[in-house]
């Protein structure tokens, strides 16, 4: 007889099993088909849906991405999850280490889980589902990966991967009925067709394409993330924002500034203006608004400043923006603009 998981949550689990799931939901193929999957069971699942601090849509900030869509479509209810603190630090110093870019595969799918769990205590519910492909992500989900994953979540037995299901050793709901593995998928590799053939039998029409990857992958993105945390003993997620933004220098390494692009970044940065160390926008003249993150002095603002004048339309007279350091505001002159062929050195 096959013994069951030893961890505490089993004890409590195994009294209380029910049709009632969390879900990792993040709106993408995936996670649609894996809820969809426990709908078709009669699963009651709460759609878990993890806020990353670098994304920045609008749609987004009102609650309105792919994941509120996708969730409104499949009819379940989506509860959305912050990034905090504790997630930055793991961030920072991953156990499992980064992929190419500053990408924690393993430690970010294993806190996720562990606070999968956690709801799944406060919710009463009896286990947990994600839409892992055996063999899909080379570094979070081959079978050893996963196996980690599992033991360090300690969710063995309690964490189903519906769309892999037949290629893992059967779980609790599927050993007591709740969940019949029969009708459960053993999808293996990187190939999406085979989910996307799922999805048209299914009738799910609209998803996210497939295939996209976490932008802590990005290799520039993930240079600037390393200078944030060169600077950054304790940064915080509306950094991670801000750095998705615009034009991004290094000044020093305590010093980054992010300079808008457009009039739509400008506004996006403009929000940020009270987050920053210091905040300069032109005043006489059309041109980009600059966050300063770090450390900065005088000499930081009039080179920032004159960096503005570069990417700037030429004012008429002298150019006179202006500077929020610490709530204070005031106003300076640039001359001349900051030379094109001395910028190379400080853009990440």
């Amino acid at each position: 007889m096959t013994k069951p998981p030893r961890h505490s949550l089993w004890k409590v689990i195994s009294k209380t099993l029910n049709k009632k799931a969390v879900a990792l939901f993040s709106g993408g193929l995936d996670s649609v088909l894996t809820v969809r999957l426990m709908l078709d069971q009669g699963i009651d699942v709460t759609a878990l849906h993890f806020d990353v601090g670098y994304l920045l849509s609008p749609e987004i900030e009102r609650g309105e991405d792919g994941a509120d869509k996708a969730a409104r479509r499949l009819g379940v209810a989506l509860r959305r999850e912050s990034l905090g603190a504790d997630y930055i630090r793991m961030l920072m110093n991953p156990k499992f280490g980064y992929g190419k870019g500053v990408n924690p595969c393993m430690d970010c799918h294993i806190w996720m889980i562990k606070r999968a769990r956690r709801i799944m205590e406060e919710i009463g519910a009896s286990f947990i589902v994600s839409g892992e492909v055996l063999g899909q992500r080379p570094m979070s989900q081959r079978r050893d990966a996963l196996e980690i994953i599992d033991r360090e979540t300690q969710t063995r037995g309690i964490l189903l991967r519906p769309l892999s299901a037949k290629c893992f050793d059967i779980t609790e709901p599927e050993k007591n009925g709740v969940v019949d593995r029969e009708k459960l998928q053993g999808i293996y590799g990187r190939s999406r067709k085979i989910q996307m053939d799922l999805a048209k039998n299914l009738g799910i029409e609209k998803y996210e394409s497939p295939g996209g990857g976490c932008m802590f992958t990005d290799l520039n993105y993930a240079k600037r993330v390393r200078a944030l945390f060169a600077r950054k003993e304790n940064p915080i997620s509306l950094d991670f924002k801000i750095l998705r933004l615009g034009r991004a220098l290094k000044l020093s390494d305590k010093t980054g500034v992010v300079i808008g692009r457009d009039q739509e970044e400008n506004e996006i940065l403009e929000g940020y203006r009270d987050f920053s160390d210091a905040f300069i926008v032109p005043v006489n003249f059309k041109g980009p608004s600059a966050a300063i993150l770090g450390c900065c002095n005088s000499d930081d603002i009039s080179l920032v400043g004159r960096i503005i004048r570069h990417y700037g339309k030429k004012p008429e007279g002298i150019a006179v923006l202006r500077s929020v350091v610490d709530g204070r505001t005031g106003e300076f002159e640039v001359a001349d603009p900051f030379p094109e062929s001395d910028l190379s050195s400080f853009l990440l």
